[in-house]
């Protein structure tokens, strides 16, 4: 898929609109070619989320998996102590605390009835949030 430049900044402004001012140091990067699994990764020495374009159909898509590792910088920004020390588990509770409240924020902002709305399933922490249509 080829993703627009509209894309590209539109999901940057959207997810430094979810964050607050203290977690706005990170970087999105785009790219088109990486392992078949690997949709997004947060690289915390680097600060740098890096979505894997060819791995999505549409935007919405895009916004989930950006959503999805911005909650680990911010998991990773707040509990930095603990996660040097692997007290905190990667994908745990704390994590899914963070991409909960992301999720909800996204959908009070952006969520309608006509374009969906972001589920998050906290059982399955690994995954991206998806866009469903009710």
């Amino acid at each position: 898929m080829n993703i627009t430049q509209f894309t590209r900044r539109r999901t940057v402004q959207v997810l430094k609109s979810l964050a607050r001012p203290e977690h706005w140091d990170f970087r999105v990067a785009f790219a088109n070619a990486q392992p078949r699994k690997q949709v997004a990764t947060y690289l915390r020495r680097t600060r740098t989320i890096t979505i894997n374009a060819c791995h999505f159909e549409n935007a919405q898509d895009i916004l989930g998996a950006g959503l999805h590792e911005m909650a680990h910088h911010i998991d990773w920004e707040t509990n930095t102590t603990l996660h040097q020390r692997k007290r905190i588990k990667i994908h745990g509770k704390e994590f899914r605390r963070v991409l909960r409240g992301l999720v909800a924020a996204f959908n009070h902002r952006y969520g309608d009835v006509e374009k969906g709305w972001l589920v998050f399933n906290p059982s399955k922490p690994r995954r991206c949030p998806r866009f469903v249509k009710f």
